[in-house]
């Protein structure tokens, strides 16, 4: 079983220059919550993955193996229709800090990844839970990968730190082939 455990949202840490909003047209369709991952297709944001049915993973099949614009929602889109949104672009030079998922196994610790190795990503179905829509590393899949890992956090607990229980975290980069 899948471990979808998100405690908080994948975050961007680095950007190569200020943090800043963009504003583009959603979809008219497709919607998603603050922290999901976006593309953009004929001129339209739309979820890399469609999450309304099930969880999925985010690999190049959703994002295109190369030329693809993607973006983080800063906001909810919860109603059809195509409105303006804001969101942040990602670029070659962004660092998130994400947590870890599973997508068939119960561990997603900081065991089963290594720096400097590319994993696909892994987004939850919209009515999972609060919070769904979000994505992490998928420790079980390094096939058509989207993320790089550039360092892990082994201890990262963030309602007790001395707990042995571990929300492992990662800071990954988006593989700069995939994008424009």
């Amino acid at each position: 079983m899948a471990e979808l455990g998100i405690t908080i949202n994948p975050t961007i840490i680095k950007n190569g220059g200020p943090i800043t909003s963009d504003v583009y047209k959603s979809h008219a369709t497709n919607l998603w919550t603050k922290g999901c991952l976006l593309k953009l297709a004929s001129g339209l944001l739309t979820p890399v993955v469609d999450t309304s049915s099930a969880s999925a993973g985010i690999d190049t099949t959703g994002t295109g193996a190369s030329g693809a614009r993607l973006f983080v929602a800063l906001e909810d889109h919860l109603t059809a229709g195509t409105v303006f949104v804001s969101v942040q672009e990602i670029k070659a030079d962004t660092i998130f800090e994400a947590q870890l998922l599973a997508s068939s196994t119960t561990a997603p610790t900081t065991a089963n990844v290594s720096v400097g190795t590319s994993y696909a990503g892994y987004q939850i179905k919209q009515e999972t839970y609060e919070g769904s829509g979000l994505f992490g590393i998928d420790v079980d899949n390094t096939t058509n990968p989207v993320f790089n890992v550039i360092d892990v956090s082994s201890n990262y607990n963030p309602h007790d730190p001395d707990s042995t229980a571990n929300h492992a975290m990662v800071t990954v980069k988006v593989l700069s082939a995939i994008l424009a």
